[in-house]
């Protein structure tokens, strides 16, 4: 968690000390840890440098907006996705999973163990139904 928070903090901190707000080691620990807060944490986040900033120079405080919402497009569109892709080590030949083909219900692949299990496909009944490859 502490390695999580230390990436935006420390780039937080470089662009506040680069405006020349007060206190960019304190703001940028602030933004690295609240953005942990799930939905509004990246609100929360912005919230007390833009009003930090606003108080010493209002044009500060739209660099401050500017910075916060381009990080963010950066992190939820490019290092979120390539990081996910290697915890669940998917790769494109693995592009088949999520769907069960029969039930049209989540399932994970062989390699992508990532569905917790209460969104996992229940096991078969011993209804006597038996799915086969001539089935299909």
């Amino acid at each position: 968690m502490i390695l999580a928070a230390s990436g935006p903090a420390t780039f937080h901190w470089v662009v506040f000390r680069t405006l020349g707000l007060p206190s960019p080691i304190a703001l940028g620990l602030w933004v690295g840890i609240s953005q942990f807060i799930p939905a509004i944490g990246t609100y929360l986040a912005g919230i007390l440098p833009v009003l930090v900033a606003v108080g010493i120079e209002p044009a500060k405080a739209l660099w401050v907006i500017g910075v916060i919402v381009v990080y963010q497009q950066i992190e939820n569109y490019v290092l979120q996705p390539r990081i996910t892709a290697q915890t669940l080590i998917c790769t494109p030949r693995h592009r088949h999973c999520g769907r069960d083909r029969r039930r049209g219900s989540p399932v994970p692949c062989c390699r992508c163990r990532s569905l917790p299990r209460s969104r996992r496909s229940p096991p078969p009944t011993s209804s006597g139904t038996s799915w086969s490859r001539t089935d299909r």
